[in-house]
C-alpha cells in the first residue's frame, strides 16, 4: 500500500485481521500476529506464506487481480483498497459478479484530510467531515458483508486525536501507520522498542474509547533508503518493535516489495521469542544537518534545513540541490527523503525551506514581495564555503512551479532544475478562466478557496498578455504525466524555452512524458507493471529509474560536469501508450524525438446522427440531435480523471454515457492501430434556447469487453467561444461554431477496439456548472449545493451571489454545411516501428516491445 506522493493531500489504505491475542506468547512460541504484504511481481512467489487465520495480502482490485484471491489459502484472507467512495461501490460489484463472498476479503478506504490549502475548519467541522465519508464507506461495505478497515496516516492525525474515538465507531479494523513511531524525525534516530509500545497503546487506547471491539494493526515499514538506516532497521529490529506491541494488535502489515526482508521477518515472527536476537550494533552518522533562518532581500527569513553528505569542516566544492515548499520541509514524504538520500550518498548537499509564510517561515508575510526568494536562497547557498557555486532545483506540483518562479528571476548560480507535474502558469494552466475551474480545485482541496489557496493560486510566472520566456536562462527538465492536469503546462514550457528562451536555455531544455498522473510515484518497484486506479495496469518499462535515469545524470552534468551524455541525448522521451491487456498490441513504449509533437496529419473523425464515428463527412444536408442540460443534474465526473489528488488514471466511463444528456459517436472496430500523437481538438456546430451554456467534449479508448477508457476531455463556454478575452452571449437558437482543446497524447488504440466521443453540456466537479443564465460569473448556490455533497461539508462559509439555474435544450449539427468532428494528429512516420532503445536502459536491444526509438 502506498503512502502518499502527491503535494496536496495524503490519502491512505489498510489493513485487516480479526481477533485480538489477549495473552502474550511465552518464549518458545511463535508469534500470533497475522503479517501480510501488498501483492505486486516480486511478492507473488511469497503468497503461499500467508496461511494462518490472521495473514492477508494487499491489492487494489481489478479484473487482472481477483485470481490472487482464488490463491490464498483460507482461512487468509485479501485486503480490498479503495482511494474513493466510488472505488468502494466499484470493487463491491466486482467481487459480487466474481462471485467471492464477503468472508474472503476485507474493504480498506480511508476518510480523506484537508491538506494545507484548504479552508480551516473548526474540530467540529474536521469531525463532520471525517464522519460523513465514514459512514457512506461503512454503508457500502455492511450491505456486502465485509468488515471495513480505515487508518489515516500519523502525520494527518498528529493535530486530530479528538477524531480518533468517533471515527473508531464507524469502523471494524484500523491500522496504524508507524514510520512515525519507529524514527523520531528531531534527532534522526531510531525509537526504542519502549517508545514504540507507549506511542502504539496511546492510539490503541483512544481507539478503543469509542469502540471498545475494534481491532487494531499496524504498518511497520523497513526504512532503508540509506546505508545508516538499512544497518538499523534490520528484519530483527522490525520485529522487536512487533514483539512489543503483540498484546495490543492483531496483525502487521509489512510495507514495500523487498521479498528478501518480508520472507525472513514473517520467519521470525514465527519462531519462539528465545530465537529472537537483535543485535543492532552502533549506527554511525553520514550526512550532517543544519537548520538556519536564511534572509531575504526585504528581511523576512526563511526557515531552511541543509544536509551535507560529511561533516561541513571536512568537505568543500559540493554542489547543493534546492527543494522549496509550502508543505513543511519537516514532512518526511516518501518523494522528499528518495531526492535527499539519493543525492546524499552521491556527494550532493541538499537543501529544503519552508516558502514565505508556511510552517516554520510562517513570520514571512505570505503577501510580502517574495518573488525573489528563490533567488536569494540560491545565491546564499552558492555563498557557503562548503559549496562550489553550482546549485541545482528538483520538486514536482507546486515545488515545481516554484522552480520557474526562481528560474525566472535568473539568479547566477542556478545552474539547471527538474520541475516535474508542474503549471508553467497557474492562471493558464489550472484556473483560466477562474470561474471555469473552481470547484474542480475546491475538490482537490477539500474545502472552499480560501486567503491561503489564493496565494497558491494566484503566483504565476507567466501572465496573461505578458510573456517572460526570454528571461529564462538555465537547462530544465520538464517532466508530467498524460494523466496529469498539468501535463499542458510542462510541455508548453518546454516548447516556449526551448525555442526562446535565454542563450543558455535555447536547445538545453529536455521533456519527459509517461503514462502516469499529478502525484503517482513511479520510481519505485522497479520491474513490476505500472498499475493505476480505474483498471489499467501499464508493463513494467512504464516506471522509470529516476535515479539513474534522470537525476544524476542532470545534476552529475550540470553540476559537477561529468560527461553523462545528457546533452547529447535527444531532447524528448515520452510514453506511447497502448492496449494494457495485450502485450503484443502497438504502443506501451519510448519514443525518443527532437522535438514534441512530431509531424502529423491533422485527421477528421465526424459525429452522426446514427451515433457513429467516422473519416466519412456527413452527406444530410440537414441533420442534427439534440438533448437537455439541467444544471441541478449535471454528469457527474467518473473516476477523477483529473481532479481529486493523487490523479491517478482513466477510469470506465460508462456509466454517463448512458445517460440522456450524452452524445455518444463510437467507430466500428478499427482494422488497423491508430495512433494519436499530439494535440487533439474538436470543432462542434452547435446552438441553444439560452443565453449561455457549456459544450463539453470526451475521448476515449474503448476495449473489446465494453470498457470505455477515457483519455482526453475538455469544455468550452459558449460565451468564450470567440476566446476568453472577447465575452459574447448567445442569441437563442443561434447556430455557432465552437472550438474545444482537448489537450496533448500520445496512445495507439489497438486493431479491435473503437474510438468513442461523448457530447455533454457538464462534467462536474471537473468543471463548474453553468446555470445557463447569461449572468456575469460568480459564486452559485446549485454548485456550493453539488459541490458540499461531494466534499461532505454541512455548508460553504462564502454566500452565493446568484441562486437561478435555468434548463437548456442544446443541439449540436452534423451536416453537410455544419459538420462537427474531432481533429485527430495522426503521426506522419514511423511511430508504431520496432525499437532500438530500452525503457530502462541506454543499451540497445532487440527491438522487442516494451522499448523506444527515435523517430
Amino acid at each position: 500500500m502506498k503512502t502518499s506522493s502527491g503535494v496536496l493531500t495524503s490519502v491512505i489504505f489498510f489493513v485487516l485481521c480479526s481477533g485480538i491475542a489477549a495473552v502474550q506468547p511465552s518464549d518458545s512460541e511463535g508469534s500470533r500476529l497475522g503479517v501480510g504484504f501488498l501483492i505486486g511481481k516480486g511478492t507473488e512467489e511469497l503468497v503461499p506464506l500467508l496461511s494462518r487465520e490472521k495473514d492477508f495480502l494487499e491489492l487494489m482490485l481489478g479484473p487482472e487481480k481477483l485470481r490472487y484471491i482464488g490463491k490464498l489459502q483460507p482461512p487468509a484472507r485479501a485486503i480490498c483498497i479503495s482511494e474513493s467512495l466510488e472505488g468502494v461501490s466499484k470493487t463491491i460489484k466486482m467481487l459480487q459478479k466474481a462471485n467471492i463472498e464477503p468472508e474472503r476479503v476485507y474493504i480498506a478506504y480511508n476518510p480523506e484530510p484537508r491538506p494545507p490549502g484548504a479552508r480551516q475548519c473548526t474540530p467540529r467541522e474536521e469531525l463532520d467531515d471525517y464522519l460523513g465519508s465514514a459512514k457512506k464507506a461503512r454503508a457500502l461495505v455492511k450491505d456486502y458483508g465485509a468488515p471495513l478497515i480505515v487508518g489515516p496516516g500519523l502525520s494527518e492525525m498528529a493535530k486530530r486525536e479528538h477524531l480518533y474515538p468517533e471515527l473508531a465507531k464507524h469502523c471494524d479494523i484500523w491500522m496504524i501507520q508507524t514510520q512515525r513511531l519507529q524514527f523520531d524525525l528531531e534527532t534522526q534516530t531510531a525509537r526504542s522498542d519502549e517508545q514504540y509500545r507507549a506511542d502504539v497503546k496511546r492510539i490503541v487506547g483512544l481507539l478503543r474509547q469509542g469502540n471498545p471491539d475494534i481491532q487494531v494493526f499496524v504498518q511497520i515499514i523497513p526504512l532503508q533508503t540509506t546505508a545508516e538506516r538499512r544497518a538499523t532497521f534490520t528484519a530483527e529490529r522490525l520485529v522487536s518493535y512487533l514483539l512489543a506491541v503483540e498484546d495490543l494488535v492483531d496483525a502487521a502489515k509489512i510495507y514495500g516489495g523487498n521479498t528478501e526482508l518480508i520472507t525472513e521477518l514473517i520467519q521470525r515472527l514465527r519462531k519462539g521469542r528465545a530465537e529472537q536476537t537483535a543485535d543492532l550494533g552502533e549506527t554511525r552518522a553520514e550526512a550532517s544537518k543544519q537548520t538556519g533562518m536564511i534572509e531575504m532581500r526585504d528581511g523576512a527569513r526563511l526557515a531552511t534545513d541543509v544536509y551535507l553528505p560529511v561533516p561541513a569542516e571536512q568537505q568543500s566544492g559540493i554542489p547543493v540541490v534546492l527543494v522549496r515548499t509550502p508543505y513543511s520541509k519537516d514532512r518526511e514524504q516518501r518523494g522528499a527523503v528518495r531526492w535527499r538520500e539519493c543525492l546524499l550518498e552521491n556527494g550532493y548537499a541538499f537543501a529544503v525551506q519552508d516558502m514565505r509564510g508556511f510552517y516554520a517561515s510562517a513570520t514571512g508575510d505570505r503577501r510580502g514581495p517574495g518573488q525573489h526568494d528563490g533567488y536569494d536562497t540560491i545565491e546564499w547557498l552558492a555563498r557557503q564555503p562548503w559549496c562550489n557555486g553550482k546549485v541545482g532545483m528538483m520538486g514536482f506540483s507546486h515545488l515545481g512551479a516554484a522552480q520557474y518562479e526562481a528560474a525566472v528571476t535568473q539568479p547566477p548560480h542556478l545552474a539547471c532544475a527538474i520541475p516535474a507535474q508542474a503549471p508553467g502558469n497557474y492562471y493558464t494552466d489550472a484556473l483560466y478562466p477562474p470561474e471555469l475551474r473552481k470547484a474542480d480545485w475546491e475538490t482537490i482541496l477539500r474545502g472552499p478557496f480560501s486567503s491561503r489557496t489564493e496565494v497558491l493560486l494566484n503566483t504565476r510566472v507567466r501572465r496573461q498578455g505578458e510573456s517572460r520566456i526570454d528571461q529564462f536562462n538555465v537547462p530544465m527538465i520538464h517532466s508530467a504525466g498524460w494523466y496529469d492536469f498539468f501535463k499542458e503546462g510542462a510541455i508548453e514550457m518546454f516548447q516556449a524555452v526551448q525555442q526562446r528562451g535565454g542563450p543558455a536555455a535555447r536547445g538545453t531544455q529536455k521533456l519527459l512524458i509517461g503514462p502516469w498522473g499529478h502525484g503517482v510515484i513511479q520510481e519505485e518497484n522497479l520491474g513490476q507493471p505500472l498499475e493505476l486506479p480505474g483498471g489499467l495496469a501499464y508493463p513494467a518499462n512504464a516506471r522509470f529509474d529516476w535515479e539513474k535515469e534522470v537525476w544524476l545524470p542532470w545534476f552529475d552534468h550540470w553540476l559537477k560536469g561529468k560527461p553523462t551524455g545528457v546533452r547529447e541525448r535527444p531532447a524528448v522521451r515520452y510514453y506511447l501508450m497502448g492496449d494494457v491487456d495485450d502485450p503484443d498490441a502497438p504502443g506501451n513504449r519510448w519514443v525518443e524525438a527532437d522535438h514534441f509533437p512530431p509531424e502529423s496529419q491533422p485527421t477528421r473523425y465526424y459525429v452522426h446522427s446514427d451515433h457513429t464515428l467516422s473519416t466519412a463527412a456527413p452527406s444530410a444536408e440537414n441533420d442534427s440531435l439534440r438533448y437537455t442540460y439541467d444544471p441541478k443534474d449535471p454528469v457527474p465526473t467518473v473516476g477523477r480523471f483529473h481532479a481529486r489528488l493523487p490523479v491517478n488514471g482513466p477510469y470506465d466511463q460508462r456509466e454517463v454515457e448512458g445517460r440522456t444528456d450524452v452524445l455518444a459517436f463510437t467507430t466500428p472496430p478499427l482494422m488497423k492501430p491508430l495512433a494519436i500523437v499530439g494535440q487533439v481538438q474538436a470543432k462542434l456546430w452547435a446552438s441553444s434556447d439560452r443565453k449561455d451554456t457549456d459544450f463539453t467534449v470526451k475521448l476515449t479508448d474503448v476495449y473489446p469487453d465494453g470498457r470505455s477508457m477515457i483519455f482526453l476531455d475538455g469544455i468550452v463556454k459558449a460565451r468564450y467561444r470567440n476566446g476568453f478575452l472577447a465575452e459574447e452571449l448567445l442569441e437563442p437558437e443561434e447556430v455557432v461554431k465552437l472550438d474545444v482543446d482537448l489537450g496533448y497524447i500520445a496512445i495507439v488504440l489497438a486493431p479491435g477496439h473503437r474510438l468513442r466521443v461523448a457530447l455533454s453540456s457538464s462534467n462536474f466537479d471537473r468543471w463548474d456548472i453553468n446555470p445557463n443564465t447569461g449572468e456575469p460569473f460568480g459564486t452559485h448556490a446549485v454548485t456550493q449545493s453539488l459541490l458540499a455533497e461531494r466534499l461532505r461539508v454541512e455548508s460553504f462559509p462564502e454566500k452565493p451571489r446568484y441562486s437561478e439555474s435555468l434548463v437548456a435544450t442544446n443541439t449540436v449539427f452534423m451536416d453537410t454545411k455544419r459538420t462537427s468532428y474531432v481533429l485527430l494528429p495522426i503521426p506522419v512516420g514511423k511511430v508504431l516501428a520496432a525499437s532500438t532503445r530500452s525503457a530502462s536502459s541506454p543499451e540497445a536491444d532487440d527491438g522487442n516491445a516494451g522499448t523506444s526509438r527515435k523517430e
